[in-house]
């Protein structure tokens, strides 16, 4: 039987504290609660071996094992802290992160995108990045056969809550599989033109792919993340995802659904 394992992480970047797009994890774990009835469902069913690894921060591990704990034979809980995010190759260049978003040519060419925390706060940018190093992570602890990554706060619209987990058939087997928001236009070719005005297409809420695929686009995700670095870039991983597509088009399957979290919808088992 096919086996699915779904992950996730949580680790607290304060921003329970910021004064503009602040959200408490109380607010994201009520956007999560979800997947579990979804795991427990999927396993009692049978239609498939449904797992879930989560990484989450230290100081609310207790707090999730007793949410969780209806589905404990099929989660994998992992406490992370700053020591766990040391050990990944893309958040040990947090301080080349902070250092480009601080300096004064960041600040002017880009002083209208300020506001916003991909442009501005390095941990926000990089716990973003490290969801491939969270997959490849729980690759090296399980024997599954496809991953999907899922973002801990998922399920924020509750009409965009399905009754059933993936349809492998629903899926390219042999690629990494995203959700667009909105279609690729020429104009997104030019990594500025992306910079100044981030555009919706890639949402970086959801991807899917085997173990091999994930394992390639981890290099492909570092090797692209370290050019943005070295031309004094920093944006979301949704743009670094579209110039991973850019980059290696043949890697990804790109499905055009519209609009934000629509992907487990309508990737269900009907």
């Amino acid at each position: 039987m096919t086996k699915i394992t779904y992950v996730t992480a949580y680790l607290d970047i304060g921003r329970g504290k910021w004064n503009r797009f602040g959200r408490s994890f109380d607010t994201y774990l009520d956007h999560f609660l979800p997947l579990i009835e979804l795991i427990k469902k999927d396993n009692e069913e049978k239609s498939s071996i449904s797992e879930l690894i989560l990484y989450i921060d230290e100081k609310y591990f207790e707090k999730i094992i007793l949410n969780c704990k209806e589905i404990l034979n099929f989660c994998t809980l992992i406490k992370i802290n700053l020591d766990f995010m040391k050990g990944k190759i893309l958040w040990n260049r947090l301080e080349k992160e902070r250092s480009i978003l601080q300096s004064e040519e960041y600040k002017i060419r880009f002083h209208h995108r300020l506001h916003f925390p991909e442009n501005s706060i390095a941990e926000y940018t990089l716990i973003n990045h490290s969801k491939i190093d969270f997959v490849c992570d729980a690759i090296q602890r399980t024997n599954s056969d496809y991953f999907c990554w899922m973002d801990f706060g998922y399920f924020q619209d509750k009409n965009r809550i399905p009754s059933s987990l993936l349809d492998l058939n629903k899926l390219d087997l042999d690629r990494i599989n995203y959700t667009l928001i909105n279609p690729i236009d020429n104009m997104d070719s030019d990594i500025y033109y992306t910079m100044d005005n981030a555009p919706e297409r890639i949402g970086g809420f959801f991807f899917f792919g085997s173990k091999k695929c994930m394992l390639e686009y981890q290099q492909l995700y570092h090797d692209i993340h370290l050019q943005f670095q070295q031309m004094n870039l920093v944006d979301d991983d949704q743009h670094l995802a579209l110039r991973c597509f850019f980059s290696k088009p043949d890697l990804f399957k790109l499905h055009m659904l519209g609009g934000w979290h629509k992907a487990l919808l309508y990737f269900q088992k009907n």
